[in-house]
């Protein structure tokens, strides 16, 4: 879903290459996001359930913000290309799928057509705008956190400190009052969502100097000791259930503070991580698991339960049994991948191969 590169520039005075341990710490970064994003959809546990949506959704939006490079060319062409390109294919595609097969599986009829097809169409997160495939919300959110940071990078470089701290509390407190007054209204591409998000993605761009340097340079024992005491200090935090899209965050500064322990935990563990190979494959696929998960993680679920015999609400109070389901799904969509990127690369934002000449 994030795409790093080599020559990933850090800032507006000049330009550094992340190192390839950091690149790949990242890429574990985002496989364990996915992977929890995939448990999160499957698990109707209280406790997982709460204890994941307080910063999964945050840890993406922070990573695009490390990984931002407002230096090149038509920035927002491009974010597009990446973002709404494969949205808009994707959604029409299991908007179809809905319509004419899962519509009538899943008891769906009561649902007004055309409340579907203008989610689609507008990029409506909330309701049942997506029901067909609620994740495709991430793509217009992060398209519009995008172009919002983009703009305002233009209008106050970030070579300039404490306007970027004026600028982070401007939109901490815009989206206050969005959860605040908001959360109950769908707006045009998951725009409302995008204000919630966006001080992640500006803390990701504000701190990648430091945070780049504390994957290369911190001591794995020192990494692991930060990873131990942020996990204690979330589990000790109260809170209630978190839902970006929904506009839904409970007490905004604990939502907040436990969404920036959550990644901490994630940063601070993806170094032990970054040489299995397994792990960075799925790191480099995230786009495709978020598109295809949804839909596939129904039938995942009532496969199981017929197979095991147990009831599909006990099934996704198990951890162990939702844990294994979330692998057999990640299982099952990697091949997608690279069928997709091979003949049809176009619907997840990336250029068609031009043919290669061959010679005598």
């Amino acid at each position: 879903m994030i795409k790093i590169y080599k020559d990933l520039t850090i800032n507006q005075e000049g330009s550094k290459s992340f190192s390839s341990g950091s690149i790949e710490a990242l890429d574990v970064a985002e496989a364990i996001g996915i992977f929890l994003v995939i448990l999160g959809h499957v698990t109707q546990n209280d406790f997982a359930r709460t204890l994941i949506y307080s910063f999964h959704m945050p840890l993406f939006f922070f990573l695009s913000g490390l990984t931002a490079n407002f230096n090149k060319e038509n920035f927002v062409l491009r974010k597009f290309q990446t973002l709404m390109i494969p949205y808009f294919i994707w959604a029409f595609v299991f908007l179809l799928y809905w319509i004419f097969i899962e519509r009538r599986v899943r008891g769906s009829e009561g649902v007004d057509i055309l409340t579907p097809i203008k989610g689609a169409i507008f990029g409506l997160g909330k309701g049942d705008f997506l029901i067909f495939n609620v994740v495709l919300w991430f793509l217009p959110s992060l398209f519009c956190v995008e172009c919002l940071a983009y703009f305002v990078n233009k209008r106050f470089p970030l070579d300039k400190r404490p306007v970027q701290i004026f600028v982070l509390i401007a939109f901490h407190l815009l989206s206050w009052g969005i959860t605040r007054y908001t959360n109950k209204l769908s707006f045009p591409f998951c725009i409302e969502t995008a204000f919630i998000a966006m001080p992640f993605y500006l803390v990701g761009i504000y701190f990648k100097d430091y945070v780049m340097s504390f994957l290369k340079n911190t001591k794995l024992i020192v990494l692991f000791c930060i990873f131990a005491i942020s996990l204690t200090l979330m589990f000790l935090a109260p809170g209630n259930m978190a839902d970006i899209r929904a506009g839904v965050v409970g007490n905004y500064f604990l939502f907040y503070t436990k969404a920036l322990l959550g990644t901490i935990c994630v940063l601070s563990i993806s170094p032990f991580l970054q040489k299995n190979l397994l792990i960075l494959a799925i790191g480099k696929s995230t786009l495709v698991l978020m598109i295809f998960h949804d839909p596939l993680k129904r039938i995942m679920i009532k496969v199981a339960a017929v197979l095991s015999h147990i009831p599909v609400n006990e099934l996704r109070e198990s951890i162990p049994a939702n844990v294994i389901i979330t692998i057999i799904i990640i299982s099952l969509i990697m091949p997608v991948k690279f069928v997709i990127e091979k003949y049809f690369p176009q619907s997840l934002g990336k250029a068609k191969p031009s043919a290669k000449l061959s010679h005598a």
